[in-house]
């Protein structure tokens, strides 16, 4: 698994958005997630797609590959780092998605799995992005 790590200050507005509700939380996690893949070349394709109870919470494409990206936030003190949140079972459940999305768009060619966690913390938000987190 590799991954790359970026620091971006956080501004005051942007704290008193995150409010306590965790779905707004989350949501605002993947916007910040979605914007910075943008910045880093990706097209977002669909955003929370759904198959049953299981969900993408990204598809994208990077030039010829398409990224299927579940997006982890954490905030405040004494947290474990979001991407270990990513389980056996949760990995299985989004394989499972991913394989419903492929067939469904009969999606051929290079298909991978990532990870981006948002962290936001008093110093600022850290954005990291786990290429290929696990197989798929």
């Amino acid at each position: 698994m590799t991954h790359s790590n970026t620091q971006f200050p956080i501004c005051l507005f942007e704290v008193c958005k995150l409010g306590s509700n965790t779905k707004d939380r989350g949501d605002i996690g993947e916007k910040i997630a979605e914007q910075w893949l943008i910045r880093s070349g990706f097209e977002i394709v669909y955003r929370n797609w759904r198959s049953g109870h299981k969900e993408i919470d990204l598809v994208c494409r990077e030039k010829k590959d398409w990224v299927f990206v579940e997006v982890k936030c954490r905030f405040g003190k004494g947290f474990f780092m979001p991407e270990r949140s990513v389980n056996k079972q949760k990995q299985k459940n989004l394989r499972m998605a991913g394989n419903d999305f492929k067939r469904y768009y009969k999606i051929f060619g290079n298909i991978r799995n990532d990870i981006v966690a948002v962290v936001f913390h008093s110093a600022g938000k850290q954005i990291m992005h786990f290429r290929d987190a696990f197989y798929g």
